[in-house]
């Protein structure tokens, strides 16, 4: 991680659930911007990027906005 800092790192969390947390946790704690996609366990904090949607579906609508 030493050389990442100073960047703005962004974790994406695809399926993650509640059950085993600790995914969860280690991207909240090492991204300073939260996307988690999951079509069932969503929420995330006000500060995160919440996507109700199963990966491959995530995935080819994030997509569509990359140049």
């Amino acid at each position: 991680m030493a050389k990442n800092k100073g960047k703005n790192i962004v974790a994406i969390e695809f399926g993650a659930g509640t059950t085993v947390p600790t995914v969860r946790y280690e991207c909240q704690k090492r991204g300073d911007t939260l996307i988690r996609v999951n079509p069932r366990d969503y929420l995330a904090t006000i500060e995160s990027i919440s996507i109700p949607l199963n990966a491959l579906e995530a995935i080819l609508e994030i997509d569509k906005f990359m140049v």
